[in-house]
C-alpha cells in the first residue's frame, strides 16, 4: 500500500483544515491543518502581528498544548509552523522550545521576492513538492542516549539548500570532473545531519 506518491509529488490530494476541533483530554482547535492524501502532516498556529501578547512564542506555547492534550492528531504529524507575520517559525513534532528556528534562505528565491513574512514561509515551508520532499529525505529520528527518548529531527534551511545542490551536481553535470566540489559549513551547523540527509535522497533515487 503506497499511502504518498513520492515519484510524482503532485499526484498527491491536499486539504487545509480551519480551527480544526480535536476532542482530547480536552477540547483543542488548531488553526490550520495540512494534509496530504488524508494524513494530517503540519499543524500551524497563526497569530496576529497587531497584539503584543499574540507574538511567535505564544503560538509556539498553543502547539504545545495542543501536542499535550490532543497526542492523536500528532501521530502523523511531520512539523509545526508558529507565526505572527512578522517572524515565523518551525520545528518537528515534539521538539523542544529552543529547535523552534526560523527558516531563513528562501532558496532559490531571494527575501525581496516575498511581500509578507507568511508569503515567504508559505513557500519556503508549505509547497506541497517540498513537504513530500521533507517526508521522503529530510526527517530522521534518533536516540537520545541519556533518556533514550526516540527524537524526530527535521532539516535546517542550510542543509536542505546543500543537499538539493548537491543532488543537482551529482545528477545534472555530464564532465566527471565537475561532478566534486566543497560544502562549506559552519560550526554546529548539523554538517553529519547534512551527509545523511544527501544518503538518504542518493538511496531513494532509482
Amino acid at each position: 500500500i503506497h499511502l504518498i506518491d513520492f515519484d510524482d509529488r503532485m499526484n498527491n490530494d491536499w486539504a487545509v483544515t480551519n480551527q480544526l476541533r480535536v476532542q482530547g483530554t480536552q477540547v483543542r482547535k488548531p488553526d490550520l491543518v495540512i494534509y496530504l492524501n488524508g494524513i494530517p502532516v503540519v499543524t500551524i498556529e497563526l497569530n496576529s502581528p497587531l497584539n503584543p501578547s499574540q507574538d511567535t512564542f505564544a503560538a509556539i506555547s498553543q502547539i504545545e498544548e495542543q501536542e499535550r492534550d490532543i497526542p492523536r492528531l500528532f501521530f502523523s504529524n511531520v512539523f509545526n509552523v508558529a507565526s505572527n507575520d512578522q517572524f515565523s517559525r518551525y520545528t518537528a513534532t515534539g521538539a523542544r522550545r529552543e529547535f523552534w528556528l526560523d527558516w531563513r534562505d528562501p532558496w532559490p528565491k531571494q527575501d525581496t521576492d516575498f511581500s509578507t513574512e507568511i508569503e515567504k514561509m508559505a513557500f519556503c515551508l508549505l509547497q506541497p513538492t517540498r513537504i513530500v520532499d521533507f517526508i521522503a529525505h529530510f526527517v530522521v529520528f534518533e536516540k537520545d542516549p541519556e533518556t533514550t527518548k526516540t527524537i524526530k529531527k527535521m532539516c535546517r534551511h542550510q542543509q536542505y539548500r546543500a543537499v538539493n545542490k548537491m543532488i543537482e551536481r551529482v545528477y545534472g553535470e555530464t564532465d566527471p570532473k565537475k561532478r566534486r566540489g566543497l560544502v562549506w559549513h559552519t560550526q554546529g551547523s548539523g554538517k553529519s545531519l547534512t551527509m545523511v540527509f544527501l544518503t538518504i535522497k542518493m538511496r531513494r533515487d532509482p
